[in-house]
């Protein structure tokens, strides 16, 4: 008796399932790469075309189908993940940004003071009013009296602490961020020596209460304390 040899599988139907194996391999490594999603798509569907276009190529179907859900998948996962793991670095990116800008408009304002004091006997600006505009006068751009943190429009990013004198304590504050707009729990402040650092507004706050100049943050748009 004599044994039939069996028929080799067609050829169209390797193809056929060669691309779905290629399609789910694709699919599955598009977690780590995303990009390659699009090409387990792209496979998937002539795979499935194929498979539709003549019955003696249906296999692979599902693994076909299984890498295009995959491609899909990793495409809508991976970059939400991503999202969420960097927009909080993202956000202390861009506060440590604001601080760094705030630190320097307040250099410049202190420096700003010392050639006022220098041209009007050691005194700075007695009164809070009109401190910005004489600060102009002596070449500040307007530009380092809005604090990047203060909403557009804001005409009080900074506090003036009227009456002090170039020779006095070091240790006083001349000038200090506005913490209406502060949101992080710390405030640039100026000293007379030309010094700024990030303080906490409650200790912003003591200070200037044994100092007996009690803080009293202006409204949005005002210039005085």
């Amino acid at each position: 008796m004599t044994t039939m040899p069996s028929a080799p599988m067609p050829a169209t139907r390797t193809v056929n399932s060669g691309l779905a194996i290629a399609a789910l391999v694709l699919g599955i490594l598009s977690f780590c790469l995303p990009v390659l999603g699009l090409v387990a798509i792209v496979l998937g569907a002539m795979a499935l075309i194929k498979a539709g276009a003549s019955p003696e190529t249906h296999g692979g179907k599902g693994l076909a189908i299984g890498g295009i859900v995959a491609a899909v998948l990793s495409m809508i996962i991976v970059p939400t993940l991503a999202l969420v793991i960097l927009l909080p670095s993202l956000g202390k990116a861009r506060a440590a940004a604001r601080e760094m800008a705030t630190h320097m408009q307040l250099s410049a304002i202190g420096a700003a003071l010392g050639t006022y004091a220098v041209n009007n006997k050691g005194w700075y600006p007695e009164s809070v009013t009109g401190w910005q505009d004489r600060l102009s006068q002596h070449g500040l751009d307007a530009d380092f009296l809005r604090s990047p943190r203060a909403p557009e429009g804001a005409t009080d990013s900074y506090i003036y602490v009227p009456g002090l004198q170039s020779s006095g304590s070091p240790k006083r504050i001349l000038a200090y961020e506005n913490p209406a707009y502060v949101q992080e729990g710390k405030v640039a402040v100026l000293y007379l020596d030309g010094r700024v650092e990030s303080m906490d507004v409650a200790d912003l706050n003591r200070i200037l209460e044994s100092a007996g100049r009690a803080p009293k943050p202006p409204a949005a748009g005002s210039n005085t304390p």
